[in-house]
């Protein structure tokens, strides 16, 4: 059984050299990109070579290898579908059993929980609480699209082509706005219709700042709380694009120092909230210190780069050391340190997804595999991810949510899943891939001869 297992191992080697040629024909696109490619067939895993003729063997190959085919690795899809499942599931359910525990449902459904006929449905609520309160599945999803935009950033901005930056800027530029545009017009419409209650202190300004994508850097809140992840992306580009044109983002070493000096802000700001006994932002800097790191991953896993591989396991170490510290004294209060569950949910949701995301990536590599349906859902995972919200503010306004309490809770969480499955997939034909073709379309520069940094 031993040998077999390696024999396998050792039969997807073959396959592993053609991994980096996978994204080499990507023209630079990040891993969320996805609009001009078709959506992948399904590919299973083959016998051990020690258990196939010749025959077997080539036509084993001649189907293999059209996932290597320019496109993408196609685990990172899954991975992003599984992860907009989790943010979908942990926002419904804390929406519908535990609306106090955030503030982004007290001013919408602060009638939820008491009055629900969904409360005797035990089991449903024990797995909700297990899912939010122990560890946050919502944000380990989040967590997870971090470190994977970290991991493909190296195919958008590199030395492959004649004009990395600006390339890099008006992919990104036409990839996040216009689909983020869409679900602010959305919510100003249901606002217009009184469908989603907003904050006292929300006004019109606020929709004008929100356009920006910069608004909580000013001062101004976010009209869906979703936002705030897209801000530290947007940020983490760039950071990106500043280091590649000062020379930086090619060197591993700078790579790492970005990554653990994010990572000394997070304490720092940890140590300065506890200090003064009131919440700071310790998001930012945890999560941009996870993307860099992540960039380190991504050069030891695709490219095996040694310095990448020593700086990557360093990093992860440190991570993992320094973030009981931040998370217990950055989130608790001063006198419950060890006590407050908020600490403690906060750095099992880090610890797991990091470990997670290491798992699945070691597990994966050599390999580019994934069933059609997260295949497509990790392609509108984006699009998902910002209007799963919108469907829920809708469903309860509309009434369905009502009219649903007559079936059990899963139902209803089902329903606004699929709901969202298809208002993504729209807005994914409509939006996303037109403006991603366009993107390729006013950026045609020819790639260069230069070779990659790792």
């Amino acid at each position: 059984m031993a040998n077999w297992f390696v024999k396998s191992l050792g039969g997807c080697s073959g396959a592993w050299s053609g991994l980096a040629t996978v994204y080499e024909g990507t023209n630079g696109d990040p891993g969320l990109e996805t609009a001009s490619r078709p959506i992948p067939q399904l590919y299973c895993s083959a016998p051990p070579p020690a258990m196939r003729s010749d025959r077997h063997r080539q036509e084993s190959f001649r189907v293999s290898q059209p996932s290597m085919k320019p496109g993408r690795l196609l685990h990172l899809d899954v991975f992003r579908g599984v992860a907009a499942i989790a943010v979908v599931y942990a926002h419904l359910a804390e929406y519908v059993f535990f609306p106090h525990w955030s503030p982004d449902w007290q001013n919408v459904a602060p009638h939820l929980a008491p009055q629900l006929e969904w409360g005797h449905y035990r089991i449903e609520r024990w797995m909700a609480e297990i899912f939010r309160r122990w560890i946050d599945f919502g944000r380990v999803g989040v967590i997870m699209f971090f470190a994977l935009s970290g991991f493909v950033i190296h195919y958008s901005i590199s030395n492959r082509l004649k004009r990395p930056i600006a390339t890099f800027a008006v992919r990104r530029l036409l990839r996040v706005y216009p689909i983020y545009w869409a679900s602010l017009l959305m919510a100003l419409g249901l606002a217009f219709m009184g469908w989603m209650p907003l904050d006292p202190a929300t006004h019109w300004g606020q929709y004008l700042a929100n356009v920006s994508l910069a608004q909580e850097w000013f001062g101004v809140p976010n009209v869906l709380g979703v936002y705030w992840t897209l801000e530290i992306e947007l940020l983490f580009y760039v950071c990106c694009g500043i280091m590649f044109a000062l020379g930086l983002m090619q060197k591993p070493g700078w790579r790492f120092l970005a990554a653990m000096g994010f990572l000394l802000i997070a304490l720092v700001t940890a140590i300065v909230a506890w200090k003064l006994n009131r919440r700071l932002p310790l998001a930012p800097g945890l999560s941009l210190s996870i993307m860099f790191w992540a960039t380190l991953w991504q050069g030891w896993i695709i490219s095996s780069n040694e310095a990448c591989r020593r700086l990557a396991h360093l990093g992860l170490v440190i991570m993992l050391v320094a973030m009981p510290f931040i998370t217990l004294i950055g989130y608790n209060p001063p006198g419950e340190v060890l006590s407050g569950g908020e600490g403690w949910n906060r750095l099992s949701t880090y610890w797991t997804a990091l470990l997670l995301f290491v798992l699945l990536t070691w597990s994966f590599r050599g390999r580019s595999w994934g069933p059609k349906p997260l295949l497509w859902l990790g392609t509108i995972s984006y699009s998902v991810y910002l209007l799963h919200t919108l469907v829920m503010y809708a469903g309860e306004a509309s009434g369905v949510m009502q009219w649903m309490k007559r079936y059990p809770p899963t139902v209803y969480f089902l329903l606004v899943i699929a709901v969202s499955i298809a208002l993504g997939s729209l807005t994914w034909f409509l939006i996303e891939r037109t403006c991603t073709q366009l993107g390729r379309r006013w950026t045609p520069w020819e790639r260069s001869t230069g070779k990659q940094a790792d």
